[in-house]
């Protein structure tokens, strides 16, 4: 930013979280394939931290850091996996151990009341698996979140995932169907397995960008967002009221 720009204010809009999340797909097969080489490394070194029964927080939170600047269209680098693991220990064990307990709690419940007797318990099976799906929606925007914070609070970070999962509920539901039927598919061929870890932590990273840009919350960046720049543009030039105003602006007239 120069000194000529001004600081960049949030204005709050309703972002089309549907069509994000086929943009999400878009740019997550783009983006991973631009960065196959940084993806896989960095996709086996968190295998490597999880059978090494090191705190899976924080293999998690260097897989998202190494794919954020994919997601922003930047030079990314496998060897950031290692370079703030002091830092992210305490935090990212904390919501990664957070994430999981949630998971498990709900998938307990779920079957517990579904192996219920009586009716109108068998149908609180439902009300979990709807949960579930919440739960799944606030792990999704959990990470990026976070390392969007100025600090790793784990209530602001669960916090902001809720909001945002259910503020574009719609958006959320379809992008954990599309994510799921992309995992699905590489889980079916052998050798693109790998990939798996460090592809939803670069599908979170795109879909929580998207919205925090889409919804006013994030400057488009111009090189990242560049179609999207183009099409505010190009809607302020068809926008009536605009070009009203140009055709009366008396600068155009000399």
């Amino acid at each position: 930013m120069t000194r000529d720009q001004a600081p960049f204010q949030p204005s709050p809009r309703r972002a089309p979280s549907v069509r994000v999340a086929f943009q999400t797909l878009w740019r997550t097969l783009r983006h991973a394939y631009d960065n196959l080489g940084t993806l896989l490394i960095a996709s086996l070194l968190w295998y490597l931290g999880a059978l090494l029964i090191l705190p899976i927080g924080i293999v998690t939170a260097a897989l998202y850091r190494v794919t954020r600047p994919m997601s922003e269209e930047r030079a990314a680098s496998w060897r950031s996996f290692f370079d703030y693991w002091r830092a992210d220990l305490r935090w990212g064990t904390e919501l990664t151990a957070v994430l999981i307990f949630g998971f498990t709690l709900l998938q307990v419940n779920a079957g517990f009341y579904a192996a219920a007797a009586w009716e109108p318990l068998r149908w609180l099976a439902t009300v979990s698996l709807g949960l579930m799906l919440v739960w799944a929606g606030v792990a999704l925007y959990a990470f990026p979140l976070a390392l969007r914070q100025q600090q790793q609070r784990l209530t602001t970070t669960l916090r902001n995932a809720f909001v945002m999962a259910m503020a574009n509920a719609p958006g959320t539901l379809l992008s954990l169907i599309l994510l799921g039927l992309l995992v699905g598919v590489l889980l079916l061929l052998p050798p693109l397995f790998v990939f798996v870890p460090g592809v939803i932590a670069l599908w979170g990273q795109e879909n929580a960008r998207l919205l925090l840009v889409t919804s006013g919350f994030l400057p488009p960046d111009e090189i990242a967002d560049r179609g999207l720049l183009r099409q505010e543009q190009q809607a302020a030039a068809d926008d009536p009221a605009a070009r009203r105003a140009r055709r009366h602006d008396p600068s155009r007239r000399l």
